[in-house]
């Protein structure tokens, strides 16, 4: 398994340069690391402005062998968030984005502090609902109403030329990922695909924050792109699962299809094998953020156990 980077604090001159420009005269009163970024350092930094009020404020920097390390990555994600803020989605108050590293050395975002992942909720079915809802109103973002030509589009051919590659070598013999990629390229040119839209690609309750129990903002769009809306529904659907239970994904699902103005969307079940098949490879990668987000008690066995469950009834919804 692998470990969590070691993360680094902000440097103080460099921070200090940044407080000056995002809010003059201000006092830096603390700086707290916030839990469940692999790929970035994210620390929430609090401030006192000179009128008095306290002000917190989110700066994630990229590490530099990270995914998403070049300056047009942290550019295209500045346009986005200011596209969807003014549009009135729930995303954070984009401040400040730095592509060129003027600052730390490398590049970095800062918003408005929103708000901390909420992902072990005492009563699970409104915080269900509030997810599903949040991604219908991020799925009404698409093309034909907004730029996004700024963001990869990625449809059924980049799904094609992914199965036709094969499955990793991590995978090769497993009967279970043998049949689901066998059901997935045999079945990829009968599905029906429905008008593009905004995908946010690596959407699950860790990507969200909350204040008092209301979902306030997504966060790390970073994988952001134009796709099909039925890949975030089967993430967010197999961290569920990973997280908590097969029950929890499938109250998911109920509550996006009754949120959707255009209607449930159909054949998820591909969506799930497609979207599965990549976590059976992945989920002993995935544990590390699930523990830094403190989901201590999950273990890999028990995790995987439920995936397996979950492509064994995708399959069944398949044939």
């Amino acid at each position: 398994m692998d470990s969590p980077p070691r993360p680094t604090p902000p440097d103080r001159t460099a921070l200090a340069a940044l407080i000056a420009d995002i809010a003059p005269g201000a006092r830096l009163l603390h700086v707290r690391r916030l839990r469940g970024g692999l790929s970035a350092d994210v620390h929430a930094v609090e401030l006192q402005l000179l009128s008095g009020e306290r002000r917190k404020y989110v700066v994630r920097r990229h590490r530099p062998a990270g995914r998403h390390a070049l300056p047009a990555d942290t550019e295209r994600e500045s346009l986005l968030l200011s596209l969807l803020w003014s549009a009135g989605m729930p995303v954070p108050e984009p401040i400040l984005a730095d592509a060129g590293g003027a600052y730390f050395g490398v590049p970095m975002l800062v918003t408005a502090y929103a708000g901390r992942p909420l992902v072990q909720p005492r009563q699970p079915q409104p915080w269900l609902r509030q997810l599903a809802e949040a991604l219908c109103s991020i799925h009404t973002i698409n093309p034909e109403r907004h730029d996004l030509s700024f963001l990869h589009t990625k449809l059924a051919a980049g799904m094609g030329e992914e199965l036709a590659r094969g499955l990793p070598p991590r995978l090769r013999g497993m009967p279970l990922a043998e049949e689901v990629h066998g059901v997935l390229t045999r079945r990829l040119g009968s599905i029906s695909w429905p008008a593009p839209t905004l995908v946010h690609d690596d959407y699950w309750p860790g990507n969200t924050v909350w204040v008092s129990n209301k979902l306030t903002a997504v966060v790390d769009w970073t994988d952001a792109q134009v796709s099909d809306p039925r890949a975030d529904v089967s993430q967010c659907r197999i961290d569920l699962t990973a997280m908590h239970s097969e029950a929890y994904a499938d109250s998911f699902l109920d509550a996006y299809q009754r949120s959707r103005l255009d209607g449930p969307l159909p054949e998820v079940w591909f969506f799930d094998l497609f979207r599965g098949l990549r976590a059976l490879g992945s989920l002993d990668r995935w544990l590390p953020g699930y523990h830094d987000i403190g989901l201590t008690h999950l273990s890999l066995a028990p995790m995987m156990a439920r995936l397996e469950q979950f492509l064994h009834h995708a399959l069944e919804r398949a044939h």
